[in-house]
């Protein structure tokens, strides 16, 4: 199975589990220990989010939940901004601002105000609701204010925070919060997908020739902003504003200079453009004492239902994000049970890890006598033909599991070369009844040790496919199907420079995923077998796409051989077959063209 990323084995569930050489059972940590968080409070612009998340993937498709065709694009966005965020950040606190339908007292002081903006698309409206709700479920505090704006909220917050003695960052797509960075706060700007900037003071001052948070209001009051429909002081640009800031430090002292304004143009545009440049300056101040209280103890970060978040993600079908979903605050175990535990898919999960030539024995007695297992391949990477064999798995039925390392660079396994002989002859039996996940990559790893699988009647993964699942990969589809939750492969081999491969990991680690992963594989074909049949797929599955796997392993392993003669004979029967089709067409036009010029055939 290599539909995951380093191929190995997805890890799942939330359950403590210690592998021995026995069946497994759970192990109950012996001391819990809270996450080390960092003293900050995370504040985030919603709608600014939401918004632009919506538009960076709409421009490309709409996702929609499969099951009910409800659309969430935008929640998609955002619930990976915040768990990257989340990731990044790792604060003590969060907080989220909303804006309101209702007027604030912007639109009152100008009607004009953001009157130019597009009405929210019909499909984006009740994704807000959604977020919120994700934001309740992960114990985020949401705050909305009739009246006041998103960034009035974020900006009093931030200033409570700072007089508690607290750092905030605010997640944001909007400059106007620069004027809120002080040496407490910071602004982790998105303008894009992939134009993301931290800013504080320094940051600010680089970007901004040498101008401070506290003159932001000045420079956005001469410029105006076309997004919020407030025009700015004409003939007055960035560098022009910059310039005289930095000369005469505010609106007040420009106009007291005015009469130093060396170029006339400007001076003019100012002189007659003063009373906007003032009102600008009011309607762009961010007000900092909006009618909100910051509660530590409320905004705190981290007791959240987890259970709840899956269920809400499963719901919306955000398959791959589930396993990015961080642990609660009461679910870390101590450093001593953490390096030694795993995770298994639920309780009384029977997982043996196979090291000595008894457990070998007693497993294949069992598995020849069931007739029928799904099993699963570890490896080194995700190239079938190159990647190493490190371990394989078996399960018969539902919780039952074993895991034979024969590939890790540590700890007590057989010999690979005793394993492969005797594990050949179940493997090659047709009369045994054999299913895997992606059976196209287990086959050609064990083809390329010598053995040639026979009895692959059952591909969960082409399996979901006929029966139209959006999700193929093992962690989605058992999450949809099973409600199983299954961890990433990164738990055990990192990411990014410091991953590893998967023989690197401890084989105490790996067994009870490996295990798993062949567990999942076999109850997915129970729950698939049924439905394949009820859609009168049965017959394509068992008589075309079955049958072409040991076909594509082969193809795959070997290559193919081409007929050059044929493929020439090929190309001039085609050649000729144009030429005849040119002199057609030039006969209906009553000339020659270029064919290939799209100007010429209009």
């Amino acid at each position: 199975m290599a539909d995951e990323q380093a191929h190995t084995l997805p890890m799942f569930g939330d359950d403590q589990v210690e592998v021995a050489a026995a069946p497994v059972a759970p192990v109950t940590p012996a001391a819990l220990a809270p996450i080390e968080r960092e003293p900050l409070l995370m504040i985030m612009d919603g709608h600014a989010m939401v918004h632009r998340s919506f538009r960076a993937i709409s421009t490309q498709r709409h996702l929609t939940v499969n099951a009910t065709g409800e659309d969430v694009t935008g929640v998609y966005g955002f619930a990976n901004v915040f768990l990257r965020a989340l990731n990044e950040w790792n604060p003590a606190y969060c907080a989220i601002a909303f804006d309101m339908s209702a007027p604030t007292f912007r639109h009152k002081q100008f009607p004009e105000y953001k009157a130019q903006r597009e009405s929210t698309p019909e499909e984006l409206r009740p994704q807000f609701g959604r977020v919120k709700q994700l934001m309740e479920a992960f114990g985020v505090a949401v705050f909305e204010l009739e009246g006041w704006e998103a960034d009035d909220v974020i900006g009093t917050l931030s200033v409570q925070a700072e007089k508690m003695g607290l750092d905030s960052v605010i997640l944001t797509g909007d400059r106007d919060t620069f004027q809120l960075i002080s040496p407490k706060v910071r602004v982790d700007l998105a303008s894009s997908i992939q134009d993301r900037k931290v800013y504080d003071e320094a940051a600010l001052s680089e970007r901004y020739s040498g101008l401070t948070a506290s003159q932001q209001t000045d420079f956005k009051a001469l410029l105006g902003d076309t997004s919020d429909n407030i025009p700015g002081v004409p003939k007055v640009g960035e560098k022009t504003a910059i310039a005289l800031l930095n000369d005469y430090q505010n609106l007040e002292g420009i106009y007291e200079h005015l009469e130093e304004v060396t170029r006339p143009s400007v001076k003019q545009s100012l002189e007659e453009f003063k009373d906007r440049a003032f009102s600008n300056r009011e309607l762009m101040t961010i007000d900092r004492e909006s009618p909100v209280e910051l509660d530590l103890e409320k905004a705190k970060f981290g007791d959240f239902d987890r259970t709840a978040v899956v269920d809400l993600m499963t719901e919306l079908e955000f398959f791959t994000v589930i396993p990015r979903i961080p642990e609660t605050d009461g679910s870390q175990v101590s450093s001593v049970d953490a390096s030694s535990s795993a995770q298994a898919p639920c309780e009384g999960a029977n997982y043996t890890v196979v090291q000595e030539k008894e457990q070998l024995d007693q497993m294949l007695a069992v598995l020849h006598e069931a007739g029928s297992f799904s099993f699963d391949t570890e490896t080194t990477g995700l190239d079938a033909v190159q990647a190493g064999l490190v371990g394989i798995s078996f399960s018969t039925e539902p919780s039952v599991a074993w895991y034979v390392p024969v590939g890790h660079q540590e700890g007590e396994q057989l010999p690979m070369e005793e394993v492969l002989a005797a594990v050949r002859p179940l493997f090659e039996s047709p009369d045994i009844s054999k299913c895997a996940h992606n059976a196209n990559y287990d086959m050609t790893i064990l083809a390329s040790h010598g053995i040639i699988c026979q009895g692959v009647d059952f591909d969960t993964m082409v399996a979901a496919h006929l029966l139209s699942h959006v999700q193929l990969g093992l962690k989605g589809l058992a999450q949809d199907i099973l409600g199983q939750e299954m961890t990433p492969i990164a738990k055990l081999i990192g990411t990014g420079r410091k991953q590893i491969t998967f023989d690197k990991v401890d084989i105490t680690q790996a067994a009870p995923y490996a295990a798993a992963d062949a567990d999942m594989t076999g109850r997915l074909r129970l729950a698939f077998e049924e439905p394949v049949v009820r859609e009168g797929l049965s017959s394509l599955m068992t008589d075309m796409e079955m049958p072409l796997v040991p076909v594509l392993v082969t193809m795959q392993r070997h290559g193919i051989k081409l007929d050059a003669a044929a493929l020439r004979e090929m190309s001039e029967d085609l050649r000729e077959q144009m030429f005849q089709t040119e002199e057609e067409l030039y006969k209906s036009i009553g000339h020659t063209v270029n064919i290939n010029s799209p100007q010429q055939l209009s």
